[in-house]
């Protein structure tokens, strides 16, 4: 029942973070709070980004 939820929670935070709504700013607060939340973002959502913030939004998730 728990592994249930958990992921539901991470299948929302998946709409949540590849929402175009939310900006890069924001990805480096949930990011940094939580690494593994990187590995959630889409190639999309990541292509929407200059070279430089893929790379520091990778280094944040490091």
């Amino acid at each position: 029942m728990i592994d249930d939820d958990l992921m539901n929670i991470d299948d929302d935070f998946k709409v949540i973070l590849n929402n175009p709504k939310y900006n890069y700013e924001a990805l480096k607060v949930v990011i940094g709070n939580n690494r593994d939340h990187y590995n959630l973002l889409s190639e999309e959502t990541l292509a929407g980004f200059t070279t430089k913030q893929r790379n520091e939004l990778k280094l944040i998730a490091s």
